[in-house]
């Protein structure tokens, strides 16, 4: 599998464990993965998630496919899931994203799974009105103001 076709695109990773996790991604070389993270094996890495060459099973390219949710197959998927389980520093990360698409799936998690967010609430306010500050996006301006209101309401 050459994982460098991928590097800059829209995939579906699927990890031996069956895991999947859709994303825009970078390709990392073996000599850059050692030197950074103490492990020479290729990877590819969507956001703050690294997936080694002998951890993929199958890579999928996203990149025509166009349906209710652009790119992705999904609304969100596990990348959103476990950066809302990492916490506020992850969910920091992915708000403000060089990839705009990965800063929207990441607010509509965290939409339906409000509950989640409570412990970190004030900080998550503080990031959202930021985003809505920083973003040229207008739907996530629109989002960010969502989730803010129902977190105020609760």
């Amino acid at each position: 599998m050459r994982l460098i076709k991928y590097d800059d695109k829209c995939v579906r990773i699927v990890t031996t464990d069956d895991e999947e996790f859709e994303g825009v991604c970078i390709h990392n070389t073996d000599e850059y993965d050692e030197q950074e993270f103490g492990r020479k094996e290729e990877s590819l890495q969507i956001e703050n998630v690294l997936f080694y060459k002998s951890y993929i099973k199958k890579v999928y390219s996203l990149e025509n496919h166009n349906g209710p949710y652009g790119k992705f197959t999904q609304k969100y998927g596990k990348l959103e899931e476990i950066t809302v389980e990492d916490g506020i520093s992850s969910i920091e990360d992915i708000l403000f994203s060089e990839v705009p698409e990965h800063s929207y799936r990441l607010l509509l998690y965290m939409e339906e799974h409000i509950e989640q967010l409570f412990k970190d609430k004030s900080k998550i306010i503080e990031l959202l009105k930021l985003l809505e500050k920083t973003t040229d996006s207008e739907k996530i301006k629109v989002k960010s103001k969502d989730i803010i209101d129902k977190l105020l309401k609760n």
